[in-house]
């Protein structure tokens, strides 16, 4: 107010350009640390991962509050991709973006922090399992009917926690990944005095045993 004269108004904006400085200071840290956060409500369910400097900041309580707004975010969320999510209106302060309100939390911890993924689902039976205190996190969805799945929604999710599979259905796995996969096998064939002097035809047929 010294500065702007007691002008409330222009007083905001030099705050907000501060905030901003500081922000474009902590921009080229590297933010490797942070937590996953989940929420289920009804048929809807969200995933996030945001990611801070240290895992001091991971475990703070004022970050962690912060994580959990922005897993609200992604529960109504309509946005398509990562830069629609950034641009979206701030559900905790409207006048604010969800990347402005980023940096502000940037100013108020003093790490650099980023919001890395989310994911929505929209209907179906969600079963949340979070590991490690936030480190890994997980979302099964199944389709129910009649019963309630979440001993076994859970069981899955600490299986997909566990083994983080590339795939969960053959359907998923590409021509380029069973190449990749042949050429590995082929290579250790290769190199097993039992299989190297063994036909190609042969080879083949254990590839897809």
């Amino acid at each position: 107010l010294g500065e702007t004269d007691g002008d409330m108004d222009a007083a905001v904006e030099v705050l907000k350009k501060s905030g901003m400085a500081k922000v474009e200071k902590k921009a080229s840290r590297i933010a490797a640390e942070g937590i996953v956060k989940t929420v289920v409500e009804g048929t809807k369910a969200a995933i996030v991962e945001v990611n801070s400097e240290t895992d001091f900041v991971a475990k703070n309580a004022k970050f962690q509050a912060y994580v959990a707004q922005v897993a609200a975010q992604a529960l109504t969320t309509t946005a398509a991709d990562m830069d629609a999510f950034m641009d979206e209106k701030w559900a905790a302060d409207e006048s604010l973006t969800v990347k402005e309100a980023l940096s502000s939390q940037i100013s108020i911890i003093g790490e650099n922090m980023s919001i890395r993924r989310f994911a929505r689902i929209a209907d179906g039976f969600s079963v949340p399992y979070v590991h490690m205190k936030g480190k890994i996190g997980v979302i099964v969805n199944l389709t129910v009917e009649g019963c309630d799945a979440t001993e076994i929604g859970k069981d899955i999710a600490m299986q997909i926690a566990a083994l983080n599979p590339r795939f969960w259905d053959k359907s998923q796995v590409t021509q380029d990944v069973l190449d990749e996969e042949k050429e590995v096998m082929l290579g250790q064939m290769a190199n097993d005095p039992k299989m190297a002097n063994k036909p190609d035809q042969v080879k083949d047929c254990l590839l897809y045993t």
